[in-house]
């Protein structure tokens, strides 16, 4: 089971993946001091802050860009929710978690490394 929290690298990474960049953007002159406007666009091109790990995100960003696998997700009596991706015919990552967004967030990113 992995309940585990994602780190900042592998969330940069994740989303970074799913077509957010990370736009540098460092500002500096003689008469004050470097002010970083650094920031996140979405796919779109659009200002954002960093995605929040949520299904709404994860369905509507990552899950497309799967286009060759196959997604199960199960509830498993309430207690734990299981994410399945096929990657062949008789391979699959599956992973369980307490959270779906977990579940799910972990077993794409098992897919994408």
């Amino acid at each position: 089971m992995n309940n585990a929290e994602p780190t900042q690298e592998q969330l940069k990474k994740f989303w970074e993946w799913c077509g957010f960049k990370w736009i540098i953007d460092i500002h500096s002159n003689y008469w004050s001091e470097t002010q970083d406007y650094s920031h996140w666009k979405n796919p779109d091109g659009k200002d954002c802050k960093f995605p929040d790990i949520t299904l709404d995100n994860l369905f509507k960003y990552a899950v497309p860009k799967l286009v060759r696998y196959k997604l199960e997700c199960a509830d498993m009596m309430n207690k734990t929710h299981r994410a399945t991706f096929w990657t062949g015919a008789t391979t699959y990552v599956e992973v369980d978690s307490n959270k779906p967004e977990l579940a799910l967030f972990w077993a794409i990113y098992s897919v994408i490394k």
